[in-house]
C-alpha cells in the first residue's frame, strides 16, 4: 500500500475512531491503528502536529485548533447525525435527544407505550443491545428512557439500531390485531 495522508474535509463523514492528538501517545495510537488496518480520524491543532504523524492510508487528518463548541459540532456531524437519522427512520416512535458536550444519546421510548420491563426485554434480550436505563438518572420517571453511547464505530451503533428496530417489529407482529 502506498503511503499517503488523507485530508479531512467538512463533507466527509468521520471514521469510526477519533483521536485528538498532538502528543506522542496520540501519534503512537494512530500508528498502531494504521498498523492494524483500522481507519480513523486524527485531529491536531498545528502543522507540527500534522507533520509528526507518519503518512498512512488509514488516517484522515484534520488540522486546526478547535474550541469546545467546534469540537461538539465536529463530533455531532460524524456520529450523532447518522445515528439520530437511523433512529428516526427505523424506530419512529422513539425521540432521540442530542446532548451538549457528551457522547451519549438520550432516547425516549414512551411513544411505544410499553412498560419499562418489556422495553428492557426487547432491547437487551431480543435485540441483544445494552443500553443504560434511564432509571439510573431518574428513578421515578426514567423507565422509558435509555442512554445510547455512540463512541464505538458508527457501523456498530447503526447495527444496534437495526437490531432494536427488528426486535420491536417482530414483537408487534406477534401481537393480536386490534
Amino acid at each position: 500500500m502506498a503511503s499517503e495522508r488523507r485530508k479531512w474535509n467538512g463533507d466527509k463523514e468521520l471514521e469510526g475512531i477519533l483521536i485528538f492528538a498532538g502528543t506522542t501517545e496520540g501519534r503512537e495510537l494512530s500508528e498502531a491503528l494504521a498498523g492494524a488496518g483500522i481507519s480513523h480520524t486524527v485531529c491536531v491543532a498545528t502543522e507540527y502536529g500534522e507533520i509528526s504523524l507518519k503518512p498512512n492510508p488509514y488516517a484522515s487528518v484534520r488540522r486546526g485548533r478547535m474550541g469546545r463548541e467546534e469540537i461538539a459540532g465536529f463530533l455531532q456531524e460524524g456520529q450523532f447525525a447518522a445515528v439520530v437519522d437511523a433512529i428516526r427512520e427505523k424506530l419512529p416512535k422513539v425521540k432521540a435527544y442530542i446532548p451538549e458536550g457528551s457522547y451519549v444519546l438520550w432516547l425516549d421510548f414512551a411513544g411505544y407505550g410499553y412498560d419499562p420491563s418489556l422495553l428492557m426485554e426487547l432491547i437487551n434480550h431480543r435485540a441483544n443491545v445494552a443500553l443504560q436505563r434511564g432509571t439510573a438518572h431518574d428513578p421515578d420517571q426514567g423507565g422509558v428512557f435509555m442512554r445510547l453511547c455512540v463512541t464505538c464505530p458508527k457501523a456498530t451503533v447503526l447495527e444496534a439500531v437495526d437490531r432494536m428496530a427488528k426486535a420491536f417489529k417482530e414483537y408487534e407482529s406477534e401481537q393480536p390485531k386490534k
